[in-house]
């Protein structure tokens, strides 16, 4: 039997993509969430408390996602017509241009046209899959060079919750050790005292000043 394109290609769907970056950038604190918040189907009356947190998730990974997209090396494949066209031919074929952006809440690819002055003509919408390597690690997201050892955007998402955990005047070792006790039980990794005093100098002094230190 002739396998398909997606067992051939390993093809998968954006939003399995989207959730193992997802999984892969925060670990134990990711969930099914943040992709039903980019679906529209959570919202903030449901979440309560939880929706900041996970909105941040979402955008922060949807963020990622599509430059990952954008990446020469990565492979994307479509539907030869959209999902506009009168056309409703099912072949699956390697997409090659780049100018083309993704919908949040339905993952579609959204392609412009354009004539040949240069004005923008129909928007057309596609499924389309990404094909994925087939080695042990799938994911490959990481890209070469340094990495940074901590996500600083994520840790400062999570600043307020962390200082208000400290009493008087917030340190540098404070907010450190708090941030220690915060990763315990997320498998987390957290910076020490030089990392916080490096990154984090002005958010603390503002919240010094807010408390009148």
């Amino acid at each position: 039997m002739t396998p398909s394109i997606f067992q051939e290609k390993n093809l998968k769907r954006p939003e399995d993509v989207f959730n193992s970056l997802g999984n892969e950038q925060f670990g134990k604190e990711w969930s099914n969430i943040p992709l039903r918040i980019l679906q529209g189907l959570e919202n903030k009356a449901t979440l309560k408390k939880r929706y900041v947190r996970n909105q941040h998730l979402a955008d922060q990974t949807f963020k990622k996602f599509c430059e990952y997209l954008k990446d020469n090396n990565v492979k994307i494949y479509t539907t030869k017509h959209s999902l506009d066209s009168k056309q409703k031919d099912t072949k699956i074929v390697k997409w090659a241009r780049h100018d083309f952006r993704i919908s949040k809440s339905e993952f579609y690819l959204i392609e412009t046209d354009t004539d040949k002055y240069g004005d923008t003509g129909a928007v057309s919408r596609r499924q389309f899959w990404i094909e994925m390597p087939k080695d042990k690690n799938p994911m490959s997201f990481n890209k070469p060079g340094c990495k940074e050892l901590f996500n600083k955007e994520y840790i400062k998402s999570i600043f307020h919750d962390i200082a208000k955990t400290i009493e008087g005047r917030v340190t540098h070792e404070k907010f450190a050790y708090e941030l220690s006790i915060f990763s315990k039980d997320k498998n987390l990794q957290m910076p020490k005292r030089t990392w916080v005093g490096k990154n984090l100098s002005k958010e603390i002094e503002n919240e010094n000043e807010r408390r009148g230190f």
